[in-house]
């Protein structure tokens, strides 16, 4: 029973999630035109469901980066540090999505586990050449967002294609984006509902992702993003989306970086590559980017240092 609240609460946090990051994936459609915001809302959350389970169940690479990034199995109440780590990433979320933020719940969610796993203890708990790596790939999918998103604006400009295509492609390129999110943010919670699993168990080694906990997780992300999807879905116009054409570049963009980061089990910010992307294809958006910029550079500090404050009050949650 001590491992029921943890599973709880992450379960709320990844309800959350789809409630406030899946819907970006698909806000450009909104933006341009090609799909209303009922429509998109259900796109999203069909593959959002898709993408989660087929990639947690075939090839859940960026499950194991994140199980390594936590450095949560060398705490001494692993359980407890879990805990707080989900406590941290609710209230932050919850607050972006009051607000209507784009902040990255895949950067406080890493941020704050690691936060977490350092009480009572050191640095040396976590792996710096695998937050290195993250970090590099951060910065990267953002930069890769915004140019992949600019190149394909280009591209499509010069071939000037039919409406009636651009629509549709749009529509296929969100979709993608959709189960692409599944299988990003999919396989980070994943991978805490299986820790919480078998720390409860006394079993700190590793996390197994069994087929009920992929299944669970999936349906999850799905039901937040039907439930409480539609209120992040104007984040693409503030961006300068205007026309299908930028519309699909930055659909196109935004999936190209998230289809390298997750082959490669990078857990990367869907939520950021997608802004960053809708940025560079669109016509305007720079106060929205900044703004972006800003909750970036506060989501690492605010969610690691929640992280670790959450622990004694986890502890005392879980005993």
């Amino acid at each position: 029973m001590r491992g029921f609240f943890p599973a709880l609460l992450t379960t709320g946090v990844i309800l959350e999630n789809g409630g406030t990051d899946a819907p970006n994936s698909v806000s450009t459609c909104v933006a341009s035109g090609v799909l209303s915001p009922r429509r998109a809302s259900a796109l999203a959350a069909g593959c959002n469901f898709f993408g989660a389970l087929v990639s947690g169940l075939f090839f859940p690479a960026v499950a194991r980066t994140v199980e390594e990034l936590g450095g949560l199995s060398a705490s001494p109440d692993p359980l407890s540090a879990l805990t707080g780590a989900m406590l941290a990433v609710l209230l932050w979320t919850g607050a972006a999505w009051l607000l209507s933020v784009p902040t990255s719940e895949s950067h406080g969610l890493l941020a704050a586990l690691a936060g977490a796993s350092l009480w009572g203890g050191g640095f040396d708990r976590l792996s710096l050449k695998a937050w290195a790596a993250v970090l590099a790939g951060t910065v990267g999918s953002v930069a890769g967002g915004w140019l992949c998103g600019a190149a394909a604006k280009n591209l499509l400009f010069r071939r000037a294609p039919k409406e009636k295509f651009l629509g549709r492609a749009q529509i296929a390129a969100a979709a993608l984006s959709a189960a692409l999110h599944g299988a990003q943010d999919g396989q980070k919670f994943m991978c805490i509902l299986a820790l919480s699993q078998s720390f409860a168990a006394g079993n700190p080694s590793k996390a197994e992702l069994s087929p009920q906990t992929v299944l669970w997780c999936a349906f999850v992300l799905a039901a937040g993003t039907a439930l409480c999807g539609r209120k992040m879905l104007g984040i693409a116009s503030s961006l300068g989306i205007e026309t299908r054409t930028e519309g699909l570049a930055a659909d196109a963009g935004g999936a190209a970086v998230l289809i390298f980061a997750t082959a490669f089990g990078l857990p990367v910010s869907t939520t950021h590559v997608k802004t960053a992307s809708a940025a560079g294809a669109g016509s305007g958006g720079q106060g929205t980017f900044a703004r972006l910029a800003a909750a970036w550079l506060l989501t690492f500090p605010v969610c690691g240092l929640l992280g670790y404050a959450l622990v004694p009050l986890a502890k005392a949650l879980l005993f």
